[in-house]
């Protein structure tokens, strides 16, 4: 092989190699973007149907997407209560369940004894969640709180960037034709 050759398939190994670094390296902002993109998609339909009956494209936009929000936050809401109160069944049915596991596996099978022998007892487990323990409290509330913002965050930058998509989206569909 000439070296003119092997110097060429290691220069697209390398920028493979680099593209895929690159990609890794920013991941979170291409999946906001890729989510973006597939919102902008599915609304642009319901734009055109309305823009084709005469309303203007940003006004079009603007109803596509209020509608879409309201009906997550109807879904949200809806589901809400009764998840929450499933969960503290699904809580209260564990907690249950790790109870009888304690008392009834010491005389069980090999298995279970061995299991047995390895779990905390009921009350040192449940005083881990309980509120007096300085730190496990307040840092699982703050992460859980963190993370519900960060998610809120992320989705309320992909409606953005899928608005912005839906605005201009002559631009941009000439811009990845060019490309």
């Amino acid at each position: 092989m000439k070296m003119r050759t092997i110097a060429s398939y290691t220069a697209v190994i390398i920028g493979t190699l680099a593209l895929l670094f690159l990609a890794w390296v920013f991941r979170q902002a291409l999946v906001l973007f890729i989510f973006s993109l597939a919102a902008a998609a599915a609304a642009r339909p319901s734009v055109d149907s309305l823009t084709r009956r005469g309303i203007r494209r940003t006004i079009a936009l603007i109803i596509v997407y209020t509608i879409l929000v309201g009906l997550a936050l109807g879904a949200l809401g809806a589901v809400g209560g009764p998840l929450l109160k499933e969960m503290q069944k699904l809580g209260d049915a564990m907690a249950n369940t790790y109870d009888r596991i304690w008392a009834q596996w010491p005389e069980g099978t090999q298995f279970q004894q061995m299991v047995a022998q390895r779990l905390p007892p009921p009350a040192e487990l449940y005083q881990s969640f309980s509120p007096e323990r300085q730190n496990s409290s307040p840092q699982g509330v703050l992460g859980i709180t963190l993370g519900s913002l960060t998610f809120l965050g992320e989705l309320a930058t992909i409606l953005i960037l899928s608005v912005y998509w839906g605005i201009d989206r002559v631009h941009f569909e000439r811009l990845w034709l060019s490309i």
